[in-house]
């Protein structure tokens, strides 16, 4: 049987285990990712990590230096983990870190250790560390011995905020279901994971698609809509209401992802009056009484969106978006003969990102769901 080893602390870059984790090196295995920094060499890097380390209490200390410029080394730094596990605790970055390569690792080191913990930056912690005055002068004295030229190499134009040298830090432990969950909401990535943005648990997204529905109804007499079009259905879950908003209407749940094609197939199997077609926007024709556009539109280049808006033909075309792109959208739809019927303002919320129980927070961006009829020929 493997003997469990104790702590793994995971940084993006040398420096970061003194900046954020001071509290939790001391006994630990310590591994960086990346260098950060192209004006300092990989071995000068290393030889400072591993010095620097080592004056934490780490107890070893792991240079990857998988920089890459064209993409994030996923499947390098997972394979550099999962030979390192197991471990007792998992220390490492929090997923709606701003610096994109830090916010990249979690899901990596959660997928490989499942629970972790991470800083708890928008997040309840589970875990504070008051660093004593002898400790936080030595992680004063690591960073000046070691990264202080380092850190103004790597940040360039901006200097190191006065807060990195926190006395503080404090961490909560994850799941990889709520790490999944924080990266979709935060980055809006599709991802081929069940029910990714939480459509069933959270609060933000029942509301959405509530008021969606309720001014559907006001609106639309169910007698002049005989075949409905939803493009991006997802798993369903709009699907499923709007079959419920129009019964005797004719769905076509459009989809391009084959995995949620298939949880829609099995979800609508024995549903006659909707059809599942698996393409994208761009190869099928844009006709019907109602198409369903809701927070679709964001995902498609400038050319995808001018096409897609030619092509529409229907008495009614309800759309989710907000912010400047709606404001566009909304005077493009305008000049060509489309008019704004009703729409409900869906605020932002912050929630957990399960939509239940999770110490991680996230922020659903809000939303404007507006109805438009055709009134006017182009």
């Amino acid at each position: 049987m493997t003997e469990t080893k104790s702590s793994l602390v995971i940084v993006a870059y040398p420096s970061d285990e003194v900046l954020g984790f001071t509290s939790v090196c001391d006994g630990s295995d310590v591994a960086a990712v990346s260098s950060g920094c192209r004006s300092v060499s990989s071995g000068t890097l290393c030889r400072q990590f591993q010095q620097a380390a080592a004056a934490l209490g780490a107890r070893q200390a792991f240079y990857f230096d998988l920089f890459n410029e064209d993409r994030f080394p996923e499947e390098a730094l997972e394979n550099k983990l999962r030979a390192m596990k197991p471990y007792r605790r998992v220390y490492t970055h929090n997923p709606f870190d701003e610096d994109e390569f830090c916010a990249n690792i979690t899901p990596v080191a959660s997928k490989v250790f499942g629970s972790i913990w991470i800083q708890a930056s928008g997040a309840a912690p589970a875990e504070t560390h008051v660093l004593a005055p002898d400790l936080f002068r030595r992680k004063m004295e690591v960073v000046n011995t070691f990264y202080a030229e380092y850190l103004r190499l790597r940040n360039q134009s901006r200097s190191l905020p006065h807060t990195a040298l926190s006395g503080v830090e404090a961490f909560t432990e994850v799941s990889h279901d709520e790490v999944i969950r924080a990266v979709a909401v935060s980055s809006n990535r599709i991802m081929e994971y069940p029910d990714f943005w939480g459509f069933r648990s959270s609060s933000y997204e029942l509301q959405r698609f509530s008021a969606t529905c309720e001014l559907l109804v006001k609106q639309v007499d169910p007698t002049q809509v005989e075949n409905i079009l939803e493009l991006g259905a997802c798993e369903g879950e709009m699907t499923q209401r709007i079959r419920l908003a129009f019964p005797s209407a004719a769905v076509t749940a459009v989809e391009a992802k084959p995995l949620f094609v298939q949880r829609l197939r099995e979800r609508f199997a024995g549903d006659e009056k909707t059809i599942v077609l698996e393409s994208r926007i761009s190869d099928i024709p844009l006709v019907a009484d109602l198409i369903v556009l809701t927070e679709l539109l964001y995902y498609l280049d400038q050319q995808e969106l001018q096409d897609t808006l030619e092509r529409l033909r229907a008495k009614y075309v309800l759309i989710g978006c907000d912010g400047e792109f709606e404001v566009a959208l909304s005077q493009v739809l305008q000049a060509r003969g489309w008019q704004n019927l009703e729409s409900r303002r869906i605020p932002p919320r912050f929630e957990p990102v399960d939509g239940g129980r999770s110490h991680l927070i996230c922020c659903r961006q809000g939303t404007n769901v507006r109805l438009w009829k055709k009134v006017t020929s182009q």
